[in-house]
């Protein structure tokens, strides 16, 4: 398997989990830390803050600085019904989407989008 299909793997199993899991945000968590360092952003990632919604926003604004966060949703107990996308800009309705998710839990939601957007970054570099 390439590395896209290793991340958008990982996306879908992020973006369906409820709550904190630990195995798969240590997976994550190091998928992560080295594009958070590539960033500049030195933050310590642990896979115990990935649970932390402003956290991972924390991540998103470093690693896709200036991209556009779409959130929608309904907060219902004990599970929410979330949707994330992300795209290079909001200047333009028709700008590219790359990056969406949809679960229960919004920290997780956030990940996948970030993870399918790696996702798509990784494979197009492989094109080149």
């Amino acid at each position: 398997m390439g590395a896209a299909t290793d991340l958008r793997d990982l996306a879908a199993r992020t973006e369906t989990t409820a709550g904190a899991d630990e195995a798969l945000f240590a997976e994550v968590a190091a998928v992560l830390a080295p594009v958070l360092a590539a960033s500049g952003d030195r933050t310590p990632l642990r896979p115990q803050d990935l649970v932390s919604t402003d956290f991972v926003l924390h991540v998103i604004a470093h690693v896709l600085p200036g991209w556009a966060i779409r959130l929608r949703g309904r907060a219902f107990d004990p599970d929410g019904h979330w949707k994330c996308s992300l795209r290079p800009s909001e200047s333009r309705d028709e700008a590219e989407v790359i990056g969406m998710s949809s679960g229960p839990d919004l920290s997780n939601v956030l990940l996948g989008s970030l993870l399918r957007v790696l996702a798509y970054q990784a494979e197009q570099a492989s094109r080149r």
